[in-house]
């Protein structure tokens, strides 16, 4: 997921109130919308355990009902349906606050009153619960709720200033192991939490961490992270065990398939691209986009690279050696697609992010299945603008 942050927009955070629901209309249950539902039911997602919940850019972020609780998780199914991360932008354009979707419900995880700044960066599904990750007065934290539910206070990360961008939350034998990745001041970090203990860091290079993969194999996982530092162009790649650093100003998405690791970000030159390899890499060139925000795979290993560009938010390639990639969700006379995260479902893909007004960094939070725009959201009284930031598709 490509950071959204007070640097490139300047958004805020709140804590939702029932007040708030009343007098805005504003609620976060509700039966799923029918139309979403049967473009999706029946479908499963790309060969993810059900006990597992993923929200990274470019980590198939779509997951089953879970069969069974964590320590501290629910036991009752999810409700199926479209979830993503939002960013609100208030009208002056000096206050941002983060909020969660569900279909075409928007619902805020602070209150209406609160007018500390907080991003919503991430989603993850499991069972009833919800969690987004981001950050609220500048500390790095995380939310967790349920449909129907106003949100409680933000759970803190770390106490110093900071960011998270992804996450990846795992339940396994009575246990919950959580991992988000951001920056603790100006350090890439990710930490680790272990059944809702204290947060355990580690320090992975000068930077930023924007995306994290989890390989989970014999019980063991392998983190696979994607980030960097721009002020010194310097991207990089965590394998598990030590940074690789690539020729780019920053990386945003990291996704594994097989033995291939794929990259996507800003490179140091005036285009967009991507990389794929392993212990080296090679980089795809992209003309007419300016960065990259996700990278994925899909089920039939065709790569898509969302981002920013000339036709289209999303670049479809065949293979690393197709040169004519296909340009999907193309602009119109007055928009242009700003993609942040990909999902599969259902043999579908799902894209989140903003419908642009051309030329502008200015748009509505949506998501699209299939290139078809399914639903841009309208802003809460107060807030001019939005922004998607990750998607979690529940069959």
């Amino acid at each position: 997921m490509y950071p959204i942050t007070g640097v490139q927009y300047g958004f805020t955070t709140a804590i939702i109130v029932l007040f708030f629901l009343a007098v805005f209309g504003i609620g976060c249950g509700g039966d799923p919308d029918p139309d979403v539902l049967s473009s999706i039911a029946g479908g499963s997602s790309v060969s993810q355990d059900p006990s597992v919940g993923i929200s990274a850019a470019s980590q198939s972020p779509s997951a089953s009902p879970e069969s069974s609780a964590g320590a501290s998780g629910s036991s009752e199914p999810a409700v199926p349906g479209v979830y993503m991360a939002v960013i609100l932008e208030n009208n002056a354009g000096t206050h941002d606050a983060p909020a969660y979707t569900h279909n075409d419900t928007l619902c805020l995880l602070t209150a209406a009153a609160d007018d500390t700044d907080g991003f919503a960066n991430a989603i993850t599904v499991l069972g009833s619960d919800i969690y987004a990750a981001g950050s609220y007065g500048g500390k790095p934290v995380y939310w967790k709720t349920r449909l129907g539910v106003a949100a409680g206070a933000p759970i803190p990360i770390s106490v110093n200033d900071g960011e998270t961008y992804a996450m990846r939350i795992i339940r396994s034998g009575g246990q919950e192991t959580m991992y988000f990745a951001g920056n603790e001041g100006s350090d890439a970090c990710y930490w680790k939490i272990v059944n809702g203990g204290a947060p355990v860091k580690t320090t992975l290079a000068p930077g930023i961490a924007y995306s994290l993969f989890v390989e989970s194999q014999g019980g063991s996982e392998t983190l696979h992270i994607a980030g960097g530092n721009d002020s010194a162009g310097s991207g990089f790649y965590w394998n598990g065990t030590s940074a690789q650093f690539v020729n780019a100003y920053t990386l945003f998405s990291v996704f594994v398939k097989g033995s291939t690791v794929y990259l996507a970000g800003e490179p140091n030159d005036v285009w967009g691209g991507f990389w794929y390899g392993g212990s080296s890499f090679t980089y795809i060139g992209i003309d007419e986009a300016y960065l990259e925000n996700v990278i994925y795979v899909d089920s039939l290993d065709r790569i898509y690279v969302g981002g920013d560009h000339d036709r289209g938010g999303i670049y479809r390639y065949s293979s690393v050696s197709d040169a004519d990639p296909v340009g999907l969700i193309p602009p119109t006379a007055a928009n242009n697609a700003w993609v942040c995260d990909i999902a599969e479902a259902g043999g579908s893909i799902y894209a989140a992010g903003s419908w642009d007004a051309l030329g502008t960094d200015q748009g509505h939070a949506c998501y699209w299945k299939d290139e078809v725009l399914i639903h841009q959201f309208t802003e809460p009284a107060g807030y001019a603008y939005s922004y998607a930031t990750g998607i979690f598709v529940v069959p």
